[in-house]
């Protein structure tokens, strides 16, 4: 089980084998035996004492720390060894011409599709009347034919190309004051941009998290290529996840108003970018971890079964390491339907 403390004022202590964990707000207590623990996530401001700690180091147990505006900290782990057959496995597929174009196919192909599937539900919910039968069409298009692709320069291609026909759609689903110039980033140029780069960010650091949590390499990716020290495996992960869980956001944000145009700071002569208040940014930061923990409200701790996105992610990640281990291709990529 994957243990989190999402509520300000938690104390963590132990006594035996059990965590007692209570809400110095709520002063409510709950008891969870340390040997169902697999990892615990800290996502707010939680004391956890040295007897505590002492314990996730004996048995293993991963600490990791995220704060408030969503940026992964990172860990405290134990010395134990990691799976070197697992990273030997991991690098081979990455240095494999075949291997990593097999995978990057896939993450690409459920980011279109994923993507196709969202403009099917705006156009559902939204208040305004926009057609997305020919943006379907188009995205269909591009998945059949990232089939037949035989290089990543030409995939790469193929996935700009959609992005940006499905980001001109997305653009009719926004409020009438706001205006789509197209995806512009380090640093974002307007308000649009801003709010899609810090959903990414966050979206980005919480792959990140699990990725470390399943025991993989964050670093060694396939379609994205290490120009810099960027986290690749990250990268490539999240594109199954965007739509969903960032552009889908800034809609609603930006729809029910609870970000608005006050929340950003504009310098129009000058060229730093265009970034939210910090009262905007802790706002953003409160939607986006409302819709992965949905019951971060009312409970000071949780299981991963208790949240739909959390548990598509895991289970994403969990077969992509699967098919490493058992040298078969027989990962199955993320499909909302």
């Amino acid at each position: 089980m994957l243990l989190y403390l999402v509520k300000n004022w938690t104390q963590v202590n132990k006594s035996w084998w059990k965590l007692i964990i209570y809400d110095n707000t709520e002063k409510q207590e709950k008891i969870v035996p340390i040997w169902l623990v697999d990892a615990i996530v800290v996502f707010a401001r939680v004391q956890l004492t040295t007897d505590v700690l002492t314990a996730c180091l004996r048995e293993k147990i991963p600490v990791f720390f995220v704060v408030w505006n969503g940026k992964y900290l990172g860990k405290l782990d134990s010395l134990e060894v990691k799976n070197v057959e697992l990273l030997y496995k991991h690098i081979w597929c990455a240095l494999n011409e075949n291997c990593s174009l097999k995978y990057s196919k896939i993450f690409i192909k459920s980011k279109i599709h994923n993507s196709k599937i969202m403009l099917k539900r705006w156009q559902k919910w939204s208040w305004k009347v926009v057609s997305v039968d020919e943006t379907i069409k188009s995205l269909d298009y591009y998945i059949m034919e990232i089939d037949r692709v035989d290089n990543l320069d030409s995939l790469r291609w193929y996935e700009w190309s959609a992005s940006k026909i499905y980001f001109m759609k997305w653009a009719e689903f926004l409020p009438a004051n706001y205006i789509w110039a197209g995806r512009n980033k380090r640093p974002p140029r307007d308000p649009l941009n801003a709010l899609l780069s810090l959903g990414y960010t966050l979206l980005a650091q919480l792959v990140h998290m699990y990725i470390e949590i399943l025991g993989l390499d964050p670093q060694i990716g396939f379609m994205h290529q290490p120009k810099d020290l960027r986290s690749l495996l990250v990268l490539d992960m999240m594109e199954m996840y965007r739509s969903w869980m960032v552009d889908d956001l800034v809609l609603k944000v930006l729809r029910n108003n609870d970000i608005t145009k006050d929340d950003f700071m504009i310098d129009r002569h000058s060229q730093t970018p265009v970034l939210l208040t910090e009262d905007g940014l802790r706002r953003f930061v409160w939607k986006f971890y409302k819709e992965v923990f949905k019951k971060s409200d009312d409970d000071i701790i949780a299981e991963w079964d208790d949240w739909i996105k959390l548990k598509h992610m895991e289970k994403t990640l969990e077969e992509f390491k699967k098919s490493l281990v058992n040298d078969e291709f027989k990962y199955t990529w993320f499909k909302l339907k």
